[in-house]
């Protein structure tokens, strides 16, 4: 069976058994931009308010929800509350900080993935931490097929213009995309073949996250607001037995087979529009009208407001 097919396969049962809980929304365009308007009360907020501080919903996952294990350190698992069909997580085995940095381990797991869904069919998401829209502490990267709405042509709304970019630039040099006002890395990378070719590509990936993560420290000092979760609960899964080094900047990753983009992060919210990774792929999310009627006058904006300005001379 296909790994897709797979999927849909655990999501029918899932759903059925009610461990499967989808999040209604109607998609509107905004511009280039697509805004999902939640259209019931919100599960996911619900079901977090009814859980004690500190509760991991991933050790133990629920049965339900498992896809596959992905290597020996990820498993895959359906997004509970997913907003779009197909979405996925790549939850780590053990209990790791989600403001650990990406990993070897954790990019091997994206590029199984990628490699097992096919080239350019879908797009890894990563919120490090509360600043950067991360609502759980366990470790855990998420993917979802492409395109993310109905109408938008490519993998994100802005991938004409990063491939543009890319294509300008040496394949070893991380840049910019001078069209974005928000600032942000980027570098191209191409997609592996082979077990031993995934292997390779994610070392590089890793190499290639930390040397983004530096550069944007030092073109944006400051960068260091929200980049963790409130002191840990001991209990409910959340010891730590191997911790890795913890990103002392808030930020969110785009990855597609053929280019990563690391962007980082100021704050979670513009006004009470709260806003993840998937927001500077293009795909907005609001609870009312009124949010709705916020991010139709310019959800660039709001972008801009969540991460930093871009410095055109950078």
């Amino acid at each position: 069976m296909q790994f897709l097919e797979h999927i849909r396969s655990v999501s029918k049962l899932a759903l059925e058994s009610g461990a499967l809980q989808p999040i209604a929304t109607r998609s509107i365009r905004a511009g280039r931009f697509f805004v999902r308007l939640l259209l019931v009360e919100d599960r996911k907020e619900k079901a977090q308010q009814d859980r004690p501080s500190g509760w991991n919903p991933f050790l133990p996952y629920e049965d339900e929800l498992f896809v596959e294990a992905i290597s020996v350190t990820h498993v895959c698992l359906l997004n509970k509350f997913q907003v779009s069909a197909d979405h996925i997580l790549l939850v780590t085995r053990d209990f790791h900080e989600q403001n650990e940095t990406l990993s070897t381990a954790d990019f091997e797991a994206v590029w199984t993935v990628f490699s097992r869904l096919g080239p350019n069919r879908s797009l890894m998401f990563y919120n490090s931490a509360p600043a950067a829209g991360a609502s759980q502490r366990h470790k855990h990267l998420q993917v979802v097929p492409t395109p993310l709405a109905p109408g938008m042509p490519d993998s994100t709304v802005f991938e004409p213009e990063v491939l543009q970019a890319c294509g300008r630039a040496p394949e070893s040099m991380i840049h910019r995309v001078p069209e974005l006002p928000f600032a942000h890395a980027v570098k191209s990378h191409r997609h592996p073949e082979t077990a031993d070719e995934i292997v390779s590509a994610a070392k590089e990936s890793a190499r290639t996250f930390q040397e983004m993560v530096t550069s944007l420290s030092q073109s944006i000092p400051s960068v260091t607001h929200g980049s963790s979760f409130e002191a840990s609960t001991q209990g409910y899964g959340l010891e730590n037995e191997h911790p890795g080094p913890l990103m002392s900047m808030a930020l969110n990753v785009l990855m597609t087979s053929s280019w990563m983009m690391v962007i980082p992060r100021k704050q979670e919210k513009c006004g009470d529009i709260s806003v993840n990774a998937l927001g500077f792929a293009g795909s907005l999310f609001v609870k009312s009208q009124r949010q709705l009627e916020q991010v139709l006058e310019d959800p660039m904006e709001i972008l801009c407001q969540t991460g930093y300005r871009s410095h055109p001379s950078r």
